[in-house]
């Protein structure tokens, strides 16, 4: 249920519906986002919060028609059937410590089935004290946090060690480490790097958790790219079976030499840690996701040699700029690796096969001579971005659909002057399976 306060009086069919809501729902626990966008004045926020925590020395009906009075004090009334809580406070002039703070520490003891908080405040306010204020949650094993601030040594309230799912953003090396550190017994962990750190992770710093499987990081961009590197080398995951590396699309990567080297590094360091996380030989990582990162198809295929256990991989394309002399504009980044899969000589294990190609197809056959040598492949998910009609044996794949009727295959087409729309050139089977 997400409830965003952005003006300062609204209809009363607004409360009126949320009011709806939680009547209709009033069997089953609640998840709510709360999202406070928009600015008012000390006094309003001020009276708001008198009127939530001492409601006996206020005049409610003044403030009855005031936006945030009246959805919050529907939704601090559910406080025992909230079990996902998350709030967005989304402006900088929002006073996180007149408002927040004296809201939460004044019900923080009245949620007795919380199981996730999530904290994401403005740049210099401390997310953590939010935290801190649900340290008697005996519930909680989960939360989300932005920009922590993190300095000198502190006692946390907060039962990190409890955690087992968090969910970290604009956060740099050394204060991610410092975090995960906090949480020993983590299983799954969402990393978005921001900001570059003054304080540098040292060469030395280890980092081991025993029970990680899943990890999915973040850069905004290349310069990023050695505080991803520097995260890497100092972990070692021996559960890790799930792993998510990637950037936002932007259209026009340059090939830059020295981001080309920062990403060739982290490589090697991505390399290292799955090494490091092998057992008797294999790596453990079933799962593999690249979205939007650029890699050399030599680096991918080194990757792909390591993972010889992985059952899903998801490659999206990143968007270059120019013109290769070699490929033309397409980095053949997975061309290459379709022709690794058609030879048999990687991934054997490999059921789930899903690639974004934003550059221009020049694929030849090898999207189908792969499909014909993968018998065992239970879906394929093929999107090309591209102005022109890719050049793919569509009655060929539609043949293979027929002979493989449990084999999930598709291929769409976007335009690049147009992503909202998507042209269908091969739809899955009416028997086919997608996971």
């Amino acid at each position: 249920m997400l409830v965003e306060i952005g003006h300062s009086v609204y209809p009363e069919c607004i409360l009126e519906r949320l009011m709806l809501h939680i009547e209709r729902s009033r069997s089953a626990a609640l998840s709510v986002i709360l999202k406070i966008v928009s600015y008012f004045s000390e006094d309003e926020y001020d009276n708001v919060l008198q009127a939530l925590i001492a409601p006996h020395t206020t005049l409610l009906s003044q403030y009855s028609k005031l936006l945030p009075y009246g959805l919050l004090n529907v939704i601090m009334g559910q406080t025992e059937r909230i079990r996902h809580l998350s709030l967005f406070l989304l402006s900088e002039q929002i006073d996180a410590e007149r408002f927040a703070f004296p809201l939460f520490s004044h019900f923080q003891n009245r949620f007795p089935i919380l199981e996730h908080i999530t904290a994401d405040l403005p740049y210099g306010d401390d997310s953590q004290s939010i935290l801190d204020l649900f340290g008697t949650s005996s519930r909680i094993f989960s939360f989300g946090i932005s920009e922590p601030m993190i300095g000198s040594p502190r006692q946390y309230a907060f039962p990190y060690s409890r955690m087992t799912n968090i969910y970290i953003k604009e956060m740099g090396a050394h204060g991610l480490r410092t975090i995960l550190h906090l949480c020993p017994n983590l299983r799954a962990a969402d990393v978005a790097f921001g900001y570059g750190e003054l304080e540098q992770l040292s060469p030395t710093t280890e980092l081991t958790l025993q029970h990680l499987e899943s990890l999915s990081i973040s850069i905004r961009n290349l310069e990023n790219i050695d505080e991803l590197s520097a995260i890497i080398n100092a972990a070692n995951f021996p559960a890790l079976s799930s792993l998510s590396i990637g950037m936002p699309r932007i259209k026009g990567v340059k090939r830059d030499a020295w981001y080309m080297a920062g990403v060739s590094q982290f490589i090697v360091s991505l390399l290292g840690l799955i090494t490091r996380s092998q057992s008797r030989s294999h790596s453990s990582i079933e799962i593999l996701q690249l979205n939007c990162f650029p890699l050399q198809h030599d680096e991918l295929i080194a990757l792909m040699e390591k993972l010889s256990n992985l059952l899903e991989l998801s490659i999206s394309e990143s968007d270059w700029e120019g013109t290769d002399p070699q490929n033309g504009r397409n980095q053949m980044l997975t061309c290459r690796a379709l022709e690794e899969l058609a030879s048999g000589r990687v991934l054997p294990r490999l059921k789930n096969l899903r690639m974004e190609v934003n550059n221009d197809w020049v694929g030849s056959d090898t999207f189908e001579r792969m499909i014909e040598s993968r018998p065992r492949l239970d879906s394929a998910y093929l999107k090309i971005v591209a102005d022109t009609v890719p050049n793919l044996d569509l009655s060929r794949l539609r043949q293979l659909q027929q002979d493989r009727i449990r084999q999930a295959l598709r291929i769409v087409q976007e335009q690049t002057h147009d992503l909202s729309e998507q042209i269908e050139l091969l739809g899955y089977s009416k028997g086919s399976f997608v996971n």
